[in-house]
């Protein structure tokens, strides 16, 4: 195909193309991106739903008739648009995936257990330290919390099962003085 340097350089709208996806100046993160690579799966999943709708209607009319020419060109010019979409879209969601397996390809290479620190093997030193300290500190403060819990639950059970059996008795006993 030869274009001519006037309608290469025109915009793209006036091309009939549509203008290519441009994300806004800023710091795209993977989040970012995922979100993206979420909405474009969204929006071919919508496109594909169009597209089977579209199929089910070009079978024959009730009658018997085919649909006129015009009405077959017409369908398929919006199966092309539909195909074309689509396309756009799976490029868009592919570039979207290399991104940010490229951006997360550090962090996806270390295993995540390697990433908890361990009992025995911790080398700590300041600041660390602090927050270690810190860390036993609120963790045994809440073992002693949870044990007084479990100390009053189990007294509000004993005085649920006395109250059961006072009000067993009572009731024993206004059954048996009215008889």
């Amino acid at each position: 195909m030869n274009y001519s340097p006037a309608i290469s350089q025109a915009p793209p709208a006036i091309q009939g193309n549509p203008p290519p996806y441009q994300a806004p100046n800023r710091d795209v993160n993977p989040t970012t991106l995922c979100r993206m690579g979420q909405e474009t799966v969204h929006e071919i999943v919508q496109k594909m739903l169009e597209l089977c709708q579209s199929l089910r209607n070009t079978h024959q009319l009730p009658n018997g008739v085919s649909p006129s020419m015009s009405q077959f060109q017409e369908k398929k010019k919006k199966l092309e648009e539909y195909s074309k979409f689509i396309t756009q879209h799976f490029k868009r969601l592919r570039l979207i995936y290399k991104t940010v397996h490229e951006t997360c390809a550090p962090y996806a290479a270390s295993d995540s257990k390697e990433l908890l620190p361990k009992v025995g093997e911790l080398s700590v030193t300041g600041e660390t330290q602090i927050n270690l300290d810190s860390v036993k500190y609120v963790s045994q403060e809440h073992d002693e919390i949870a044990e007084q819990v479990r100390q009053k639950n189990h007294e509000l059970k004993e005085i649920i099962d006395e109250l059961r059996n006072v009000v067993w008795e009572v009731n024993t006993m206004l059954i048996t003085h009215k008889t």
